[in-house]
């Protein structure tokens, strides 16, 4: 047998053992259920007027706490399967709007309020697959000093809708200060995505804030007791609020399906970290 008679066969072996090697995998794929052939450019706003609310006194001004830096974007078909997720910040922000509008690329824009009594507001446009009953979620504020959430983590960790429902975020500190930025999230549903156009649906995506303020308010009464006696001042030495969760989910309470439930007393589902922090002490 010549040399160039083995080297064919040896080829020839090559060729047959790999074809029964990838021949036998398995690929895996996430059901594409209610999707259409081909994509779509989604286009949506978030920030609406009225929708990044502060009603009370806090260690930022109100414009500090609307800004929005970055967030990471899921779509779910209607089944809650995820067909799309992917972390948006300064790296795929355009500062224009011809450079937003001519974009090829998925990307977003903002304009961040300067006053306190202005709204943050933005559009963001995606190429994703076309399909029908879509939902979006929006985790806005990413790798704050306040929690644990960052953009690879959502990204190994949630594989469909009722991870990102049952997802958890621990806070960071045991007495709470928070820098700039503030976690938010929000959720449209609903959403239908076209073939080969751009899709865009009926109303703006509204951002709630992930932690919540408390403020006590303490007053005299007129009403005297029964020596007929009156509180004429009150003077507060010291206080200090104890048995704050240390962990708390990602999306709103009536984002995750729960506002409604008639046997609910007010508190989530599910087990909470509830070891106890401080948030003040004086």
């Amino acid at each position: 047998m010549t040399t160039d008679m083995k080297r064919i066969i040896n080829i020839a072996i090559v060729i047959v053992a790999s074809f029964f090697l990838t021949s036998c995998i398995e690929e895996r794929l996430e059901p594409m259920s209610a999707l259409k052939e081909g994509e779509g450019w989604l286009e949506f706003s978030f920030g609406a007027p009225n929708s990044l609310e502060v009603s009370t006194k806090a260690t930022q001004t109100v414009t500090t706490e609307s800004q929005v830096y970055n967030f990471y974007l899921f779509i779910f078909d209607s089944a809650g399967h995820k067909i799309y997720g992917k972390n948006f910040d300064s790296s795929n922000i355009k500062k224009t709007e011809d450079a937003y509008t001519n974009s090829t690329e998925d990307c977003w824009n903002v304009t961040n309020t300067t006053s306190d009594t202005g709204t943050t507001r933005g559009n963001v446009k995606v190429k994703a697959p076309a399909g029908s009953g879509l939902k979006l979620y929006m985790l806005v504020n990413l790798d704050a000093d306040m929690v644990k959430i960052s953009s690879d983590l959502l990204a190994n960790t949630i594989s469909n809708e009722a991870d990102l429902l049952n997802f958890n975020v621990f806070l960071n500190q045991t007495i709470v200060n928070r820098n700039a930025y503030f976690p938010m999230s929000g959720k449209l549903t609903d959403i239908t995505i076209e073939g080969n156009t751009l899709s865009s649906p009926n109303g703006n995506m509204i951002l709630k804030r992930l932690d919540a303020k408390v403020r006590f308010i303490f007053k005299t009464g007129s009403r005297p007791d029964e020596r007929g006696q009156r509180i004429e001042k009150f003077e507060a030495k010291s206080w200090k609020v104890v048995n704050v969760p240390r962990t708390a989910y990602v999306m709103d309470y009536s984002d995750r399906g729960l506002g409604n439930d008639p046997t609910s007393t007010g508190r989530d589902h599910g087990a909470v970290d509830c070891s106890t922090i401080s948030i003040g002490d004086y």
